[in-house]
């Protein structure tokens, strides 16, 4: 699955550095941000299942988590520098020989999953979380209907506006 995502957000870079428009881009850029969002978590529990007993595991957590935080420091800094010296399609092109290393770092290092270790996918769980974040969310984004916490009357009369 590491091996996959790195794939899709490796190709996804690949596809935004030639894109014909703003609407293709966008939707290539939505791909990468689907296999940029399935490497972080996976890399956390490969991380996990490599440490025998839990020691070690807040330096190595911190290790793991380092280059989501310096993403939003340094890669604004980065891009700048890209678009001063050389064309917007560049600002992906540099990510392709990082994720190239990665795949082939992956390939070799990465323990295969044995055979039939996959507990089978709870697809209850699966359901009723989906019906659950979407029910969350239909809620919170009409909780100002109706005089709700977010109205602008703060459920006050209409004739007593002023005191909200």
């Amino acid at each position: 699955m590491w091996m996959i995502a790195l794939t899709i957000f490796l190709v996804a870079s690949i596809a935004c550095s030639l894109a014909w428009d703003a609407t293709s881009l966008i939707a290539f850029r939505a791909v990468q941000g689907f296999g940029g969002g399935l490497m972080m978590p996976l890399m956390a529990t490969l991380a996990i299942q490599q440490v025998p007993g839990g020691a070690g595991l807040g330096r190595l957590m911190a290790m793991v988590s380092l280059p989501a935080a310096l993403g939003p420091i340094l890669g604004p800094t980065i891009g700048g520098l890209i678009l001063n010296w050389l064309s917007w399609p560049w600002l992906f092109w540099v990510n392709v020989p990082f994720f190239v290393v990665g795949l082939a770092l992956a390939q070799r290092y990465l323990p295969a999953d044995p055979p039939g270790g996959r507990p089978p996918l709870d697809w209850v769980g699966l359901l009723l979380v989906s019906t659950a974040l979407v029910c969350i969310l239909y809620g919170l984004s009409n909780v100002v209907a109706d005089g709700g916490p977010g109205a602008p009357t703060c459920g006050c009369p209409s004739w007593w506006v002023s005191g909200c």
